[in-house]
């Protein structure tokens, strides 16, 4: 009877574990399913190299962003799609990578038609099996690479203006008058039109060429303007 109990109760145990163990393992796989899910769906693109650089996983936003289709894009390099990533840097940042197992970088990819967009790459590096791989999270930053570009010509343009309003302003205080354009924001705030100088419509070329001409043929207005020039330093001078 003894016995009969213990084989029992093993009985029992087994089942129990073998319960236990099924349930881990259903839970491993839908966390499992879950991880491959989120990676398949993400906004970002994700790509996947070997040791090789081959493109062994691409989520669907990589295909899309690419123009590719999933078995297109597991056929391809890195190199077919980062127009700015050479064979030779990549075998020797492998070992960079491997070493700092992070890094972040700008780029460039171009698509299946050719077009080429500017993306930010997050990689990852990791051993499975004894072999290199990658994980790579390529964001497309065109919309900030316009914005950067539009600050850019802003503050340029800036510049230049600064430029021209110290010009104006120096040649108003050696009583030389001045013709320009009357931009919204620029001469027009140094210059007294028919004062110390002549101010244009924007862009009238015509109306420019017509002003100097009127200026350099009217000596009384040179005079006149260029006696009243000099008070920019009275207007614009510290106090």
């Amino acid at each position: 009877l003894a016995m009969l109990v213990v084989v029992g109760a093993a009985a029992v145990y087994l089942a129990w574990r073998g319960y236990v163990l099924g349930e881990e393992k259903r839970t491993i796989e839908q966390g499992l399913r879950m991880t491959q899910f989120a990676v398949d769906n993400a906004k970002d693109s994700c790509i996947w190299l070997d040791d090789r650089a081959r493109i062994v996983y691409a989520n669907q936003a990589a295909c899309d962003s690419h123009g590719y289709t999933r078995d297109e894009m597991l056929a391809l390099r890195i190199f077919d799609i980062d127009v700015d990533y050479a064979e030779a840097v990549f075998h020797q940042e492998k070992d960079t990578l491997a070493r700092e197992r992070k890094r972040s970088f700008e780029t460039r990819h171009r698509t299946k038609d050719g077009r080429i967009f500017p993306v930010e790459v997050s990689l990852t590096y990791f051993e499975y099996g004894g072999r290199f791989y990658s994980i790579g999270f390529d964001r497309d930053i065109s919309a900030r690479k316009r914005d950067e570009e539009v600050l850019r010509q802003s503050e340029e343009r800036f510049r230049n203006l600064a430029q021209l309003l110290r010009a104006v302003a120096e040649a108003l205080a050696c009583g030389l008058p001045a013709v320009a354009f009357d931009c919204a924001s620029g001469p027009g705030e140094i210059i007294r039109h028919e004062v110390d100088g002549l101010l244009v419509p924007p862009a009238d070329e015509k109306a420019l060429a017509r002003s100097l001409a009127r200026l350099m043929a009217d000596e009384g207005l040179r005079r006149a303007m260029a006696e009243r020039a000099p008070e920019i330093s009275e207007r614009y001078g510290p106090e």
